[in-house]
């Protein structure tokens, strides 16, 4: 049985991600299958993934249009960096707030370039921008008693504000879909102008293009800071071929090939030193803030960052192999390892749709029936409606751990899953060592045995030195604007500490 991931775009909605996902697992020919609507990933398990991919993408449309299923090393370089003339970064496949849109390529299973070309599309903030203007000018005209210029602004604000919507409400009739978040709110805005609360509609629609617009936000942030804190692998290396130094995408090195690292430069690679002396910052890594020593013969991790001198590697492992990579594929696969409460959540919200229709039904015509008041009683199920859409209650529980996960790695906390998140709730206690792995790794002197005298000769020893225990004295000595003395000798002992002498005096 083969695993692979897939990137699905043009996925819109949680709660249509969640039947995507059912529909997939009842597939003949899937053994699991997870969606995950943070990162828009498909985690499949078939035989073949790949030759169900066909299969998969017109399941998928049945629930959404447009959804395009491709394997996530065709678009993994796109998704974190691409980049248009307009000096944005953009998410492949998204219309970003600079107002252009973004074309994208993408090779499907067929092994075929295919250009996906979509109509120019208006901005999402300029967009809700009219809407409110054009509600407020209802709103204004409505007070005033001018009622026919009062409709005629909400039918041209709920135009552009809810042709979308509508529209894919009535797709979804046509396939069938009747219970979701865009027909519940087609028949509550639509039920409002037919009992005469124009102004009301367009503000139900507005508010919830708001809400939707906020709730995009929100998992585009979480996933950018996820995708920044955590994706340290390299684009390129410092490839050395015959003695001189070639640029090379990092993804072509293979192990045995020897790289030059420079001083301030990331690890790209997994390997051995064979040449130079250093310190690594192993706290991308590790956690730990104290600066580790390398010479020839030692093993170094990739995402460690060389501080002092250069290093020359030899390559053990190829880039999907390196502890980089694995980094990302493990907070990537955070998402999808979904905690009890989200799975309770997706269960629930197959049966809950229905169930707020039925009610809203029943509140509209069984108290209308007895009291005679079907305008009150109508108004009241619209009402419930609008309160009732299910996307919110099935982004909402994930969401709220993508968000965790993502500001845990913004702090250089990596959380392999909801599961992890969700077990700390029962934490009572914590128990650490005093390695400094919780704390910001910044040395500071706490005090002086000896006096400032001792801190003068100690700090004019370490000026010259790049460790943190020796810039933590000269700037303890530098606080307490004392003067200090350059060495005439000076031999710094790595591990061991400094040998100086000054005036004469060793």
């Amino acid at each position: 049985m083969e695993k692979k991931i897939y990137i699905m775009e043009h996925l819109g909605c949680a709660n249509c991600a969640a039947k995507m996902e059912a529909k997939f697992n009842a597939h003949p020919g899937v053994s699991a299958a997870t969606i995950t609507f943070a990162t828009k990933q498909l985690r499949l398990e078939a035989e073949d993934p790949d030759s169900l991919i066909p299969a998969l993408q017109e399941l998928a449309r049945t629930v959404e249009d447009g959804i395009v299923i491709v394997p996530r090393e065709q678009f993994h370089g796109e998704i974190h960096h691409q980049e248009c003339g307009c000096g944005h970064h953009h998410e492949h496949g998204h219309e970003c707030g600079c107002g252009h849109h973004h074309e994208h390529e993408h090779e499907c299973h067929c092994g075929h370039d295919h250009h996906e070309e979509k109509p120019e599309k208006m901005p999402e903030q300029t967009v809700l921008a009219y809407g409110a203007v054009l509600f407020a000018a209802g709103l204004i005209l409505n007070y005033f008693g001018v009622g026919g210029l009062s409709l005629l602004c909400c039918l041209i604000a709920y135009a552009a504000l809810g042709r979308e919507v509508v529209a894919t409400a009535v797709k979804n009739l046509i396939k069938g879909h009747v219970f979701d978040e865009n027909f519940l709110m087609s028949v509550a805005t639509v039920g409002a102008f037919l009992i005469g609360e124009a102004p009301e509609a367009v503000g139900v629609m507005l508010f919830y293009r708001v809400g939707e617009f906020f709730e995009h936000r929100a998992v585009e942030r979480s996933r950018s800071q996820i995708m920044e804190a955590i994706d340290l692998r390299p684009e390129t290396v410092n490839l050395l071929v015959r003695g001189k130094v070639r640029i090379t995408p990092a993804e072509r090195v293979l192990p045995g090939a020897q790289i030059l690292v420079r001083p301030g430069d990331r690890i790209p690679l997994d390997g051995v030193v064979v040449k130079g002396e250093s310190r690594l910052d192993t706290a991308p890594i590790t956690g730990e803030p104290v600066p580790v020593r390398v010479v020839e013969g030692d093993r170094v991790t990739s995402g460690c960052v060389n501080t002092v001198g250069q290093l020359t590697i030899r390559v053990e492992k190829p880039l999907s192999e390196s502890m980089v990579t694995r980094i990302l594929d493990s907070v990537e696969n955070a998402a999808a390892s979904k905690p009890k409460f989200e799975r309770f959540i997706s269960r629930f919200a197959r049966v809950y749709t229905p169930v707020v229709v039925a009610i809203a039904a029943a509140t509209a015509v069984i108290p209308s029936i007895v009291t005679g008041d079907w305008g009150y009683w109508v108004y009241t199920a619209l009402s419930f409606l609008v309160m009732s859409c299910p996307c919110a209650l099935v982004l909402s529980v994930p969401l709220a751990f993508f968000a965790g996960i993502g500001a845990g790695s913004k702090k250089g906390i990596l959380f392999k899953g909801g599961q992890s998140m969700e077990a700390l709730a029962k934490v009572k206690a914590v128990v650490m060592d005093k390695t400094g792995t919780l704390t910001k790794g910044d040395f500071k002197v706490q005090s002086i045995i000896g006096g400032m005298p001792l801190l003068q000769v100690c700090a004019s020893c370490e000026q010259q030195s790049t460790h943190p225990i020796a810039e933590s004295i000269v700037a303890a000595a530098r606080e307490q604007k004392l003067t200090l003395v350059q060495p005439e000798k000076m031999l710094e002992l790595p591990g061991k500490g400094i040998h100086a002498m000054l005036r004469g005096n060793d």
